[in-house]
């Protein structure tokens, strides 16, 4: 079984759909599309944190993604715990650990069996 926090086994990218094919030493196996990797971008400014420098009686605004901001344009290795995205924008700030992605891939994998339920 694994630990929610090893690495996994194996990443690829996948062109249709357009996302990372994770796997891990269990046999746990999920596609996470890249719009969803954008959108759930782990950095402070995707997440909304102010800095001391925001003004605190500001509520933070989510920036809409433009045309390209959901093409990948490299994965990198971070240290021995996550990757990192550069996303077509530019955006590159993201570090995506092996929990987060996990956490993603099974909650993809969760809303998947929901509505193969319903259909059935």
């Amino acid at each position: 079984m694994s630990n929610k926090t090893d690495a996994p086994q194996a990443i690829t990218i996948s062109k249709t759909p357009p996302g990372l094919v994770l796997e891990w030493k269990d046999g746990f196996r999920q596609t996470v599309p890249f719009i969803i990797l954008r959108k759930e971008c782990p950095c402070a400014e995707c997440r909304g944190e102010l800095t001391p420098l925001d003004d605190p009686s500001m509520l933070p605004v989510a920036k809409p993604l433009g045309p390209n901001a959901a093409v990948c344009r490299q994965m990198y290795k971070v240290g021995g715990y996550a990757v990192g995205l550069k996303w077509g924008d530019g955006h590159n700030a993201g570090i995506y650990s092996w929990e987060y992605l996990r956490a993603l891939a099974e909650a993809i994998a969760l809303e998947q069996a929901d509505e193969n339920a319903i259909q059935h």
